[in-house]
């Protein structure tokens, strides 16, 4: 994501070089695909985290691209707190276990 001056001034980030066949379309959601953090390549951001909706899709001035204006569902000069979450697969396989857990032990308490 970035973006530019005037679609900035209208609190709008710009998705890049999206291949001419792309089914991405106005009122799509946009979230983090987390596959450089899955592949090990020090991605950041987990998937499904929630960005923005497409606003409009329109062909890039410069190549044959497209690229996608997207209105983001928080304003980044806005933005006041902000918390950093750093271990999240730790928590997520403690949060599995622990459910499979409360699961196999409230079945079995029902018999």
């Amino acid at each position: 994501m970035d973006s530019e001056l005037k679609l900035a001034d209208q609190g709008i980030v710009k998705m890049s070089y999206l291949a001419n066949g792309t089914t991405i379309k106005k009122g799509d959601q946009i979230v983090t695909s987390g596959l450089a953090v899955e592949s090990g390549f020090g991605g950041k951001f987990p998937r499904g985290l929630p960005i923005g909706t497409v606003s409009a899709i329109k062909n890039s001035p410069y190549d044959v691209s497209l690229y996608a204006e997207v209105r983001p569902y928080v304003n980044p000069a806005k933005v006041r707190d902000v918390m950093v979450i750093t271990d999240f697969r730790e928590k997520a396989e403690a949060a599995k276990e622990s459910s499979s857990q409360i699961n196999s032990s409230s079945s079995g308490a029902s018999r």
